[in-house]
């Protein structure tokens, strides 16, 4: 999936293009040459797309015209955020990837993570060489000191006496009933 081109809503929101009735341009780059680029225009409930395109065996260019729905979802401490509805599963989704002149979910354009299909992410690896962040084979330094979520000392420590709490409990309840 890495390696096609993608339209991230988050990126989107944190660089500013995300303004309604804004315009202008996305672009790729591969190797530090641009590899391809699109226009775009933002209403509050859609994102527009213009772009020129042609598939793997096409020898003429296709003018394409997409239309990407905006969905909302409440955050937990007020406010909304926005996701892509794809065009093709209308699920909701933060990263519409390109594929043969159109943007959809990965799902729909049947793309893998290389992580799960066998490649190697640069995150800090754990010390079994999985990565810390999604599990999957990691080619970064193994650091002891950087840990998060489910393998920091407080989060073992604090799983360890809930599990014992847990057991007691069901404990008392069998001698209760």
């Amino acid at each position: 999936m890495e390696e096609t081109k993608r339209i991230d809503i988050r990126w989107l929101k944190q660089s500013g293009r995300l303004q309604p009735y804004r315009h202008g341009r996305l672009t790729w780059d591969c190797g530090g040459e641009e590899s391809g680029s699109i226009n775009y225009f933002m209403y509050p409930d859609r994102m527009e797309l213009k772009f020129n395109a042609r598939g793997y065996w096409d020898e003429e260019w296709e003018s394409i015209h997409q239309t990407i729905k905006f969905l909302e979802t409440p955050c937990n401490y007020g406010g909304k955020r926005k996701w892509f509805q794809c065009s093709g599963c209308y699920n909701r989704v933060a990263v519409l990837s390109g594929l043969q002149g159109r943007f959809y979910c990965r799902r729909c354009c049947g793309l893998a993570y290389s992580v799960h299909s066998g490649g190697h992410c640069g995150h800090y690896a754990m010390q079994n060489g999985r990565c810390r962040y999604h599990g999957g084979k990691s080619t970064g330094a193994k650091n002891p000191v950087i840990k998060h979520g489910l393998y920091t000392k407080a989060a073992i420590t604090q799983r360890k006496a809930m599990n014992r709490l847990i057991r007691q409990s069901r404990q008392l309840m069998d001698e209760i009933l």
